[in-house]
């Protein structure tokens, strides 16, 4: 058959669609596994699976966690402020790293590693001997900005960094990931913004969830600003962690999924239109960066 392809000089501006997903429960991160479910925290510190039509069930209880990310082996990874935890399938969950830091984020990278944050920088760190080390750090004139989200851009070749009171930061990276150069602000965004979440799609805009302004924004490659989703009169439905659907189970790979942690903790799917990062096939008009 024909390839895949997606043209981004087609793509649209706006939000396609938005609708709550039943059953799926969201605290402050979310995953879909490869089954096609899709996995978060209840506000009673139960972890959740539900499929895209409705069908619910608790998986685990008693654990906290801020991000949760699953990489290919099957297990999922939770991100918190105490640790880094294992979930395998069969359910057994496994400390990674126990130290306590300023533990926000969680992506699992293209090597298979865990991505982590903490006050001033970027951290790699290995699932299965925990040892950690600095990818990316702000430059040490960052003032009051910290480092709370981030994603990369398609080619694994720049990274997007969400701070607190700083907007959005940006660095090239080299072939093993690492930052070639401390991280640059990008998209500056006053002392009021705490961003909570950033997704990338295919065509290099990012997806940015601002707590301090209750909105998500969309930054196109050029980096122009502009407001994609406003919940600034509704702050009980601001979007947290900010992922793309998989294409799995009906969980749309053009499609973003974001927890409401002040909505009794639902979960909404925002159709962008835009396929994410991860869309295998060619990508054309897309952004060189």
């Amino acid at each position: 058959g024909a390839e895949l392809s997606f043209d981004c000089a087609l793509a649209p501006t706006t939000p396609q669609s938005t609708k709550t997903i039943t059953g799926a429960r969201g605290y402050h991160g979310l995953a879909i596994s490869a089954a096609g479910l899709i996995f978060g925290l209840d506000s009673s510190e139960n972890l959740i699976q539900a499929s895209y039509e409705g069908v619910w069930s608790p998986f685990l209880s008693g654990l906290s966690a801020e991000q949760i990310a699953f990489a290919p082996n099957g297990n999922l990874y939770m991100a918190g402020y105490d640790a880094i935890l294992a979930v395998t399938p069969s359910a057994q969950v496994l400390t990674v790293n126990g130290e306590p830091a300023d533990r926000y984020w969680l992506r699992v990278g293209p090597d298979e590693m865990l991505y982590t944050t903490d006050i001033g920088d970027v951290r790699r760190v290995d699932p299965t001997t925990g040892a950690q080390q600095v990818v990316a750090e702000l430059p040490a004139s960052g003032g009051f900005s910290y480092v709370h989200s981030f994603d990369w851009n398609r080619s694994f070749d720049r990274i997007y960094v969400g701070t607190i009171g700083g907007g959005i930061y940006t660095a090239a990276l080299d072939a093993s990931y690492q930052a070639t150069t401390p991280l640059e602000q990008w998209v500056p965004m006053g002392a009021e913004s705490w961003i909570d979440g950033v997704a990338t799609d295919a065509c290099g805009n990012v997806y940015a969830a601002n707590y301090g302004a209750a909105q998500l924004y969309k930054i196109t490659p050029d980096g122009s600003l502009s407001v994609y989703v406003d919940w600034s009169g509704a702050f009980e439905q601001y979007g947290h962690g900010v992922i793309f659907g998989n294409g799995v189970g009906g969980f749309r790979e053009d499609a973003l999924y974001l927890p409401q942690p002040y909505n009794d903790n639902t979960v909404l799917e925002v159709v962008v239109g835009i396929p994410s990062r991860r869309f295998a096939g060619v990508v054309l008009n897309g952004s060189t960066e």
